[in-house]
Parts: structure tokens; sequence; C-alpha cells
């Protein structure tokens, strides 16, 4: 009777901190990290905890009152849920009269024997094939594409012209009223406004700030065996404090961004890669003035980051009201740590 009895209160005390924890990944886009960062860790394993708090709630059926509670909360994260995997259901094949592509390209890495030339033209074939009227580029270095690169022929507008820049946008249609924003001397964000036939909007390329994981990357991609010789204290504590400023630094960035897109005159594209997931403060500060064209559309997990064994969507695409994306889709180019991510879309009144 006492084992019983005890057995039921570790039961009921894992259940709540189950669900704790839980809330705590639900609440992160809510809770600035600049003033509470833990919440925005909890948001990273969202999908994770989505699971878990499902399995804690089928667990919990015979405890009625208990049960009802985390159904609600469950019902109240599925919304989430679906912004990082989508259900099987028919997708939008309707195609629109315009098309973007953003890709972080990692600076066109490819084996080192290849010429920066050679590297920077190879990687472009693939996405000219595509023919989108709109490229966005992160990590994008001019010196590694010639000169007389088609992409020049295929799309005389582009900016920043500088070639320092690695955020740049190219279109196929006029550029005007370009601008920068940058936060503690780094750029994060190229802004111009495109002028379709229809009407004019302004195209926003963002790179947010990177988490920095470049020793650390293997923690991304588990091995037991690896991970029980090789990580340590030293490194955990490292990777924390890499994220924890990367948290910060973001807060800041998306304070300057969400000021762009209500100062702007024309609606809003934006897109790139914002080192954060749907569950992010980032993300729904956002998500709170534009739609994510992915949401939605297509099946299946809709990871955008290559190297990790986690199902990490990264990169977004948001529109105004009056952009109304047809159709969203990654493609399985193979040239970065990301995926280029696209969508077909109109302009409406």
């Amino acid at each position: 009777m006492r084992v019983n009895k005890i057995s039921r209160i570790v039961f009921l005390t894992t259940s709540a901190l189950a669900f704790i924890i839980y809330l705590t990944s639900l609440l992160a886009g809510f809770i600035n990290p600049g003033i509470c960062y833990i919440f925005a860790f909890a948001g990273l394993g969202f999908p994770i905890l989505y699971g878990i708090h499902l399995l804690n709630t089928l667990f919990n059926l015979k405890n009625r009152r208990w049960f009802w509670i985390l159904l609600i909360f469950l019902i109240l994260g599925s919304p989430l849920m679906l912004r990082h995997y989508s259900l099987p259901l028919k997708a939008n094949r309707n195609i629109g009269k315009y098309n973007l592509i953003s890709y972080n390209i990692e600076g066109f890495y490819m084996p080192r024997k290849a010429k920066a030339a050679e590297k920077g033209n190879g990687v472009l074939k693939d996405l000219l094939m595509q023919s989108p009227e709109i490229m966005f580029f992160q990590e994008f270095h001019f010196r590694k594409i010639k000169s007389d690169d088609e992409i020049y022929r295929q799309y005389p507008h582009y900016f920043p012209k500088e070639r320092s820049n690695t955020n740049v946008i190219f279109s196929a249609y006029p550029l005007i009223n370009g601008g920068k924003l940058s936060s503690h001397g780094e750029v994060f964000a190229v802004y111009a406004d495109v002028v379709f036939p229809e009407q004019t909007i302004r195209l926003i390329n963002v790179h947010l700030r990177s988490i920095m994981l470049n020793s650390e990357r293997k923690l991304l991609q588990p091995n037991v065996n690896e991970t029980i010789k090789r990580s340590t204290l030293r490194k955990l504590i490292r990777t924390f404090r890499k994220l924890r400023n990367a948290f910060k630094h973001r807060a800041l960035e998306i304070k300057a961004l969400k000021k762009l897109i209500e100062d702007s005159p024309f609606p809003v594209l934006l897109a790139g890669d914002f080192n954060d997931t749907p569950a992010s403060y980032a993300y729904r500060q956002i998500g709170i003035r534009l739609k994510d064209a992915s949401f939605l559309k297509g099946h299946g997990w809709r990871r955008t980051y290559l190297k990790s064994t986690f199902p990490l969507k990264i990169d977004h695409i948001f529109t105004a009201p009056q952009i109304r994306a047809r159709h969203y889709e990654h493609f399985s180019f193979g040239h970065s740590d990301h995926y280029p991510v696209g969508i077909s879309f109109d302009l409406t009144e």
C-alpha cells in the first residue's frame, strides 16, 4: 500500500514537472530573452517537449481533472507544433506570378580544391535554373563569383552594391530606396523597395545573430559514445553562454526590424536566416505583424538547417496581407549548411 502511494506521488511529481517545462517552451515566444532567457532555451526543444506532453496527457487518462488541464494546453500548443511539422494534407500547387528564393549560402562553401570563382558559379547554377524574380542571399561573397556571371545578366538590379556586404538582394525588377540595419557594428538586414508593374513592395533580407557554435557544432549531431567521451563541462558552459548571448542580441535586432516594418510605406516581404525556430520570441514578434508564408503549406518536418540531427527550421519567409503566398517549398541543394526556401506569390490591392 505504501509502495503504491510513493509510486503515485513520484508519477504525479514527474508529470507536473514535465508540464511546467512544456509550458515554459510554450511561453518562449512571449518572453523577451533580454528579460529572461530561460524561456528561450526551453523553446528550442518545443517539438520534443510537445511529444512528451502528448504522452503525459495520455498517461493521465484516469486522472480526469489533471487530464483535462493537460489536454487543454496540448490543444493550445498544437498551432505552434504545426509551424514545425505539417500534417500530410494536400499541398497547394497554385503557382503565383512572382517567385522568391532565400538562401544562406554559407560563403559558397565547397571543397577547398575548387577555385573561388568556380565555387560561386557552381552554386548559382542550380538557383538560376529556378528563375525566381527575387533572390535573397545571406553569407554571400562577391569575390567568389565571376564579374561576368549569368546572375548579373539575369538580375541587373541588386542591393547593396558594395562588395563587402554578405546580405544581398537580387531582383529582375528595379530596386529603389535601399538601406541597412546594423547592431554592434554588424549589418543584420538589408532592405529595398522593388517596383513591380502592379505595385511597389518592400523587401527585407535578414540574417539575425548567429549562435557561433563552431567547435560545438557536433552537439547538434549527437553520437552517444562520442558525447560521453568528448563533451566536457567547459564546452557545455561555453555553449550555454553563446546561446544566451545570441538570444539577447536577436531580441535587440528584432526591435529594430519591428520599427522598419511599421514605418514601411509599402507592403513588406521579409525573409532570411533567423537562427531561431518558430517557438522563439524573434519569430513571434515578426509573426504578429506579418504572415508566415510556409504555414499549412507542404507536409512533414520543415527543416532548413542541414547540420543537425534535430529538424531545425530557422529560415523563414513572412508576407504582408497584400502579398498572397500561393506555394512554399525548400530546395534540396547541397551547397550549404542550409536549404534554400522559396515562395510563389501574387500581389493584391
